[in-house]
């Protein structure tokens, strides 16, 4: 289990609306009738002017631990040794080998940070594409957490991490008090941490939605050499150096809940390398009950009113006889928004929208 949020950012700037249509020449001569779907917008910012300010941002915050950086697919910067404080190191790399006049036609910029505090230890991506659709949000920010508890320190790690567990398996509400207690630590950090970025860079809207995930691996997880690393989703699922031991009770919880018939709401099950699996509701179902998340066994999808199944994972081929809305398949409605930032408790220097949102990843 760990959890997972998507951020979507429309800074307060300028932005050129044109028509991009990549068809003939002939056919440009008509660019009066050309779709609105082929239609971007383009964001007058520079690339160093929206670096200078996240890194603003997550200086106050406290987030300087930089995996990488890219500017235009190039990697300007790759923390091979886990050094610490060096976000301020990554973003100057950027500025002293990337022309200025040169910055302002950037096409995208991809930052990865690590962060560690009292519950979690983090992974934030974020993605800033200059080109985008008409009303797609230029700025995309994931962060996916997992648990500080179980990081393991000894050789005897299933050992050690059975006796983490045992207190948190004894029964089903000793269960919920801990997610709960979890999911409320990570809540309050992601909402000060759109709120403080969206501070610094002054934007006119704020998309943000988080969940709870679980872990379903195509095999069993038995011991660290079965963990299988990509790059294909979430950096979280990338085995970026020291990540290996932060990271592997959360291929061992669906275990540990099916063999302590732990009931599931509101949550997402993902495959070994982070694409969304299903969804269940907040009506939810025990998952002992099913052998979809039996790991000793294939995959194997049921049929559920509570559930809604995704197409892009690795269980593709055993999903297409229970997926019916394969167009939607990959989409998600939630119904709740950040309603907390239009009370009094809002900060009055920020001034935004905040809106409902599917989420796509």
């Amino acid at each position: 289990m760990y959890f997972s949020s998507k951020i979507e950012i429309d800074p307060t700037q300028i932005t050129l609306i044109k028509a991009i249509n990549q068809a003939s020449v002939f056919q440009t001569l008509f660019s009066s009738l050309i779709d609105e779907n082929k239609k971007y917008e383009q964001e007058t910012f520079s690339a160093i002017t929206i670096l200078d300010q996240i890194h603003d941002g997550l200086e106050e915050l406290k987030i300087k631990n930089t995996i990488r950086l890219a500017v235009d697919n190039i990697n300007y910067f790759i923390d091979l040794n886990s050094e610490d404080d060096d976000l301020y190191k990554a973003i100057a790399t950027v500025r002293n080998n990337v022309d200025p006049y040169g910055s302002k036609y950037f096409e995208n910029i991809f930052l990865v940070l690590e962060h560690l505090d009292d519950n979690f230890k983090y992974v934030i991506e974020i993605r800033i594409k200059r080109t985008h659709k008409v009303s797609e949000y230029p700025i995309k920010i994931h962060i996916n957490a997992l648990i500080n508890d179980f990081e393991i320190k000894t050789d005897d790690y299933n050992i050690e991490l059975d006796n983490k567990l045992a207190n948190i398996f004894t029964n089903q509400e000793s269960y919920d008090d801990y997610v709960n207690k979890k999911k409320q630590a990570y809540d309050k950090f992601v909402k000060k941490f759109f709120k403080t970025i969206g501070k610094k860079i002054k934007v006119d809207g704020i998309k943000c939605y988080s969940d709870i995930r679980i872990i379903r691996p195509i095999s069993k997880i038995d011991n660290l050499e079965d963990v299988k690393f990509s790059n294909k989703a979430h950096s979280i699922f990338y085995g970026y150096p020291n990540f290996l031991n932060n990271f592997y009770y959360a291929t061992k919880w669906l275990d540990y809940c099916f063999n302590n018939k732990i009931k599931f709401t509101n949550l997402k099950v993902v495959d070994g390398i982070g694409f969304k699996v299903l969804s269940i509701s907040d009506i939810g179902i025990i998952c002992s009950n099913y052998n979809t998340f039996n790991t000793n066994l294939e995959f194997e999808p049921f049929q559920s009113s509570f559930v809604k199944y995704f197409k892009k994972n690795q269980y593709i081929n055993k999903l297409l006889s229970v997926i019916k809305e394969t167009e939607d398949s990959n989409e998600e409605f939630y119904g709740e928004s950040y309603s907390w930032l239009k009370t009094e408790e809002s900060s009055q220097d920020i001034k935004m929208r905040i809106v409902s949102t599917r989420r796509s990843f």
